[in-house]
């Protein structure tokens, strides 16, 4: 039957409501989430890597388990700007001194008043007919002092503005004369949340859930993000020392999904003490094939352990189709979906049947374009302008055959070119970055060659092999036999600028 739709699901996990028939629970990362017992709580990872599909599982896997508690801490878009662009706290960030207790605070007063609200409801435990004791009457009192007794869905930027509006006076009389000689400054209000908050954590917060399984999840907190605004900093800091003290709770496990490059932008002292409680979201290409033919099974009615015949026929220098497909992706599930939907689309075109490797090889050279446009808007933040200076290293590979194995004398040739072009460039467009890695009087380019090496651009050929970031992410020691190999995704939008046909106007 010929090809009607290119359609493998929503390559968003937030947006697919299908995602549970072929959801992949083998891998690692989601062993380890869904682990009450296992202490790796911050789940790091790329753009498409599945973070939102492993928090989207648990929930779904928990929605009506009575004896579990899966609590969304999912802020409103943009809530970063929100938040730490309000008069108040701008206010109480002057000063040091106070602002990380407050953000600590901030957390802390969120994620109880999330809890209970999953547990009771919006209008809390009160009921008509019912007298409030014990737990019950705690978990009220402490919802009705925080104002969240309400139906009218107020949003995680609402609630934490309202908290700091509430301390905000105290706060700024204290800023206000931080240079006078006056050190009696009664912060009266200030000082009753956190007594409030920190007992009610301490002697009501854990009686109230007694019986449950506590999962809290925590995503998109990179909505809005800045890692220049040090008020932002802050806040992120703040969640990671208070997370760990949920997490060493029994029957808790919080959840905490960061993109790769934020957590790495992330300024966190003394980082090496979160190392125990890290998992990175990684996939090998036998369970990224696996992710494919379950999709392909799901939309198509082709059964999984056929799709080598009866969807995709043939294959590339003896790989078949679909491994062929994973090679050429960061090994990242939205990368794969992708790439697979545009060969889709190029069998449609055609009115075939089967997707062919000639139409894997047509898509290619579209796809390597977005994902270089989505790996410049992933790191902009720290390696702005990728894209110009992918344009540059192109022009700079000797014999322009970005696809060829390069030794480290060619690599380093190609990247003596790119600094020359971004030190004699005067723009704000230029990767100005290239030459705080590869400084204009050194002769190394290893620290250039570790970035692209981070960023999936480069790749080591090793014991036939070859290793990206996603599979060994410190790049193996080098010796002067090394082999390099520009990334299979990369090199066709390479191919584009590394071989121009001369000007038809000369």
């Amino acid at each position: 039957m010929t090809l009607q739709k290119a359609f493998l699901g929503d390559i968003t996990a937030e947006g697919d409501t299908s995602l549970s028939k072929y959801f992949i629970s083998s891998t690692p990362s989601f062993s380890s989430a869904i682990d009450l017992n296992n202490k790796r709580c911050f789940l790091i990872g790329r753009t498409g890597a599945g973070k939102s599909a492993i928090i989207n599982e648990i929930q779904e896997r928990f929605a009506h388990d009575k004896n579990h508690l899966c609590v969304s801490i999912q802020p409103d878009k943009a809530y970063l700007d929100k938040v730490v662009q309000s008069r108040e706290f701008l206010e109480i960030s002057k000063d040091s001194q106070f602002s990380q207790i407050i953000f600590k605070l901030v957390w802390h007063y969120v994620i109880m008043i999330r809890v209970l609200q999953e547990k009771y409801g919006p209008e809390g435990p009160k009921k008509t007919w019912q007298l409030l004791i014990g737990e019950d009457f705690k978990a009220y009192r402490f919802l009705k002092k925080a104002r969240q007794l309400t139906t009218d869905g107020l949003t995680m930027s609402d609630t934490v503005i309202g908290l700091i509006k509430t301390i905000g006076l105290s706060v700024g009389k204290l800023t206000a004369t931080l240079d006078s000689n006056n050190k009696n400054i009664e912060l009266t209000e200030f000082h009753r949340l956190i007594k409030e908050t920190d007992n009610f954590f301490e002697n009501g917060f854990w009686d109230v859930l007694r019986g449950h399984k506590l999962y809290l999840l925590f995503d998109d907190l990179d909505e809005g993000w800045d890692p220049d605004s040090d008020a932002q900093q802050q806040l992120l800091r703040a969640l990671f020392q208070v997370v760990n003290k949920y997490n060493h709770r029994d029957r808790v496990k919080p959840i905490v999904a960061l993109r790769a490059n934020i957590f790495h932008g992330l300024n966190l002292p003394q980082r090496e003490k979160y190392t125990d409680y890290i998992e990175y979201v990684r996939w090998t290409p036998n369970l990224l094939k696996q992710m494919l033919a379950l999709r392909v099974e799901n939309y198509y009615n082709i059964p999984a352990k056929d799709i080598h015949k009866k969807f995709f026929s043939g294959d590339v220098s003896g790989v078949a189709l679909p491994e062929y497909i994973i090679s050429n992706t960061l090994n990242r599930p939205r990368d794969v979906l992708m790439l697979a939907k545009s060969s889709i689309e190029e069998a449609i075109k055609e009115g075939s049947d089967l997707i062919f490797a000639r139409h894997v090889k047509a898509a290619r050279e579209r796809y390597s374009k977005d994902r270089v446009r989505a790996l410049h808007d992933e790191w902009k933040f720290l390696f702005p302008h990728i894209e110009t200076m992918l344009k540059w290293v192109a022009e700079g590979i000797p014999n322009a055959t970005p696809s060829e194995k390069l030794t480290p004398r060619e690599v380093k040739e190609t990247l003596e070119y790119v600094r020359e072009r971004v030190d004699d460039t005067d723009s704000n467009n230029s990767p100005l970055w290239v030459l705080s890695y590869f400084p204009i009087k050194s002769n190394d380019p290893l620290l250039l060659v570790e970035a692209l090496y981070k960023l999936g651009i480069l790749t080591v050929l090793k014991d036939g092999l070859r290793h990206t970031e996603d599979n060994t992410p410190e790049m193996p020691k080098l010796t002067k036999q090394q082999e390099f190999q520009f990334h299979p995704m990369i090199t066709p939008y390479l191919e584009i600028y590394s071989s121009a046909p001369d000007s038809i106007w000369t």
